[in-house]
Formats: C-alpha cells, structure tokens, sequence
C-alpha cells in the first residue's frame, strides 16, 4: 500500500499529460491540501461522536468514521484528510498498526500534517496503549505487555519510556539482542530530544538515562557478546571507580572469556578496599570459587564471615572452599586443617541444618580424625532427616529485609503431607531481628539410594527497614 502512495506521488511530479492528476486540490510546500467532502465530514462527526460515548457505543462510531473516511479515500486517493481521519477511527478500534500505516499515507501526502496533527495523535494513541500494558506488567505477563508496547513504539517514536519498558522485559524474558537495540535507540533519543521537551520531562528521562548504560552491559552479558561488555563495563568504571558491582562484573566476562589472571587482578583490587560489605565478600569469594583458587575464595569467604557473622551462603561456602583445596591435594590435609573445617562445617550445620550436603562433608571430615562414634551419629542424623533443604540463597533487600528462596527435597515424608519451617533473620553482629515461617507441601516419590525425592521450591520474605546479613532455619 505505502508503494501505491509512493508511486502515485512520483506520478504527480510528472507532467499532467502522463494521466496523474489528482481529482482535485493541488500541492504546496506543506504538501497536498486537505479536502472537505461529505465523506470527511461524516467521518469527523462520527469521531466527535465517539468521544462523549461510552464504550459499546464508541465502538461503532468509530467503524462508522472508518467507513466514511475509506469512501473519502476511495473517491480521492490524493486526499490527505481521509487518510488521517481512518487512522484516528482505527486507533479508536484497537487496530494501531493499520492506523499507523493511514497515518503514514496522510504524511506522505501532507508533510506538514506531522506537526499540524499527527504528531499529536500518534503520541495520544501511544499513552492510551502504555495504559494497556500496565494490567498486563502488573501481573507478571511481561510478553504480553511487551507486545501492547511494541503496538505503541510503532505508532510513535519520539518518545523514549517505553523503549526502556522494552528493554528491560526483553532482558528478563532472554532476548538481549532485542533489548541493547532498544536501550540504545532510547539513549539515542534522550540525547537527541531533551531539549525539546519541558524540563520536568527532561529530567525523567535523562533520570532513565542514567541506568541505560549498566542495563546494556547486563545485556551484553546475557547475550554472550563478552568483549563489547568488558568495553562497556570498563567505561562505566571510569565514571564510578568506587562501584564494586561493575568490578565484579567485569571479572566475571574475564572468567567468561577465559582471562583468568584479569579476573584475579580485579579481585586483588577489590580486596585491596576497606569499604567492603558482607555482599561484595561473597561475590568476589564466588569469582575465585569460580577460578578454582580455592584458598582464596575460602579466605574471602572467611573475611565476609567476620564481618556478617551469621551468614549461612559464606560460610557454607567458606567449608566447600577449603574441601576443594583439600581435594586438590590431599598432602593439605592434617589435623590442623581437619579442626578448621570441621570447626566450618559446624556453623553452616547450626544455620542449615538439613543440609545433606553440609551433613556429609562433616561426616566425611570427622571419620578422618578417626571418631567412629561421632561419624555414626552424624549419617544416622542424616538418615533420620524427613526432607533435606537444597540451594538456598539470601537476597538482601536494598533498604532492608531480604528473601531466601531455595528447594525443600523429600525424602521420608509422605507426598501431599506438609512441612512446616522457621527461618530465623539476623544482622552484621549475629542479633535476631525478626523470624517468618513457611509451610511446605511435600511431593513424589520419596528419595531412594539411586533418585531424588520430589522437590519443592520455596520463597520466603522477610519484611524489615533493618539490614539483613544472615539466616538460620528449622524444622518445626
């Protein structure tokens, strides 16, 4: 169809013996004059009619408008008017991309239509569909809003909160080619039109600006496109050398890529830092987890420890770190280091306490020192266990109070029967600061010697305005 236009344009420039003149009007620098016909007229008033209606009602009008602006088009295919006027009834109708198209034709047409009115429209009908995406974003169908916003990107491109919106759900959603091209179109466009627009505005946007560069390099990541991330992360520390995050996330493409002494050089510096948090510890403990650096990972795993004294992920980690670094050379292990870890394992135990592995590893480490007694006490404790809890991370909340998800496996208990758990939240110095509890509903099979048992995620909030640094469960 937009060829159609395009061509009939082309025809018009020709001499008027070529067969394309228009039915009537003529051009001018803002292009073809708009035509009033009995057609436009009654699409006009169907328009106005729609608006003070409700909505069974505006719904016919607008087919109605859309019926006379298509006879206008139909008797005059050079008509700017009637080209516009079906965009506006098909916008009504919910049909935005169609209407986009009649938009374009009338602006083909009519150039100046873009600031006269069009612009306008276009922006209106882009709100009205941002609206219809918040229901969807609100409940959680992020694909199904991203496709009411790309309607609403088609139907307008001046403006750049819903390709931000766009970006960030196709991140989540594992598309992040699809996201850094509507990041960077945002960042594009704030550039290009802050200035354009009211200061209140500006300041939102460039506010957005301000994430984009730390969303594309996320996305960077997530699509594997390693190199251009280092780029980008290594850009974003030049502005902010103090952001522990990008530091880490640089070291993790470094690993990625397989650079592991660039990696390593960026934990040196970071441990170098006396700013650190409980949080920054782990994560570089994980990067080195990662290297298989074991005796350093255990040390910062240990340093973390100390400073968050009831964190159950560092010190869980603190005791696989030094059993790897045992396993690397078993010439590392003595009695020295046999009290150090079973001494570890103790305190994950006391926070986790089923804890399978945790169990094992302690078991394994105590019949090395030779105590039968103990040894037997610890596997019958684990056979005694009617479910044992797997994968449990804590996410610190950023202004307080965190969430512990994690994987509650069968092992003894019959499926449909429930579980019940106290979780217990802690801060830097160990204190107790509020407890939440959490019902489990056991499901098939049972664990066997050879199989798992059935297994059930499981996600526990724990609302606070205090920081949280640690965590401790049991079975109740």
């Amino acid at each position: 169809m937009r060829f159609c236009i395009r061509f009939m344009l082309a025809c018009l420039l020709a001499t008027t013996a070529a067969g394309c003149a228009s039915a009537g009007g003529g051009a001018s620098p803002d292009g073809m004059r708009p035509r009033e016909t009995s057609e436009t007229r009654d699409a006009e008033s169907a328009l106005n009619l729609a608006l003070i209606s409700d909505a069974e009602q505006a719904e016919s009008s607008y087919e109605t408008a859309l019926s006379a602006a298509q006879a206008a088009i139909t008797a005059d295919t050079m008509n700017p008017l009637a080209y516009k006027l079906a965009g506006q009834a098909l916008i009504g109708l919910g049909r935005v991309d169609e209407a986009d198209e009649m938009l374009d034709m009338a602006e083909e047409l009519r150039p100046a239509y873009v600031a006269e009115e069009t612009e306008g429209i276009r922006e209106n009908a882009w709100i009205e569909q941002y609206q219809l995406a918040q229901p969807l974003m609100e409940a959680g169908d992020y694909l199904g809003a991203a496709e009411v916003l790309e309607t609403a990107n088609t139907i307008y491109q001046q403006r750049p909160e819903i390709k931000v919106v766009l970006g960030q759900i196709y991140v989540q959603e594992g598309q992040p080619d699809r996201a850094i091209m509507y990041f960077r179109q945002a960042d594009s466009l704030i550039d290009a039109r802050a200035m354009q627009v009211d200061s209140a505005m500006a300041a939102d946007w460039r506010d957005q600006q301000a994430d984009i560069p730390v969303q594309v390099a996320q996305a960077l990541i997530s699509a594997e496109r390693y190199d251009e991330a280092a780029d980008q992360l290594r850009g974003l520390m030049a502005q902010d050398p103090d952001n522990v995050l990008y530091a880490n996330n640089l070291a993790s493409v470094y690993i990625e890529t397989d650079q592991p002494d660039l990696a390593a050089g960026v934990y040196e510096e970071l441990l170098q830092r006396t700013n650190l948090a409980p949080r920054d510890y782990y994560s570089i403990g994980v990067g080195y987890y990662n290297l298989a650096r074991y005796d350093d990972a255990a040390a910062t795993f240990q340093q973390g420890a100390r400073l968050a004294q009831r964190d159950r992920d560092s010190i869980e980690m603190w005791a696989r770190s030094i059993q790897m670094y045992h396993m690397q050379d078993s010439t590392r292990v003595t009695p020295e280091s046999l009290q150090e870890i079973i001494g570890v394992l103790e305190r994950w135990i006391e926070l986790d306490p089923n804890s399978q592995a945790g169990n094992l590893i302690l078991a394994q480490a105590v019949n090395n020192t030779g105590d039968d007694e103990r040894t037997v006490e610890l596997i019958e404790r684990m056979e005694g266990m009617v479910v044992q809890v797997i994968d449990l991370t804590l996410r610190r909340g950023p202004s307080g109070g965190a969430t512990v998800v994690g994987t509650v496996e069968n092992r003894s208990g019959a499926p449909g029967s429930q579980v019940g758990m106290q979780f217990t939240f802690y801060d830097a110095a160990g204190n107790a600061i509020g407890s939440q509890t959490a019902q489990v509903t056991l499901t098939g099979p049972q664990a066997t010697q050879t199989t798992a048992g059935g297994r059930t995620p499981i996600e526990v909030v724990f609302d606070s305005d205090q920081q949280v640094d640690g965590y401790s469960y049991s079975i109740l």
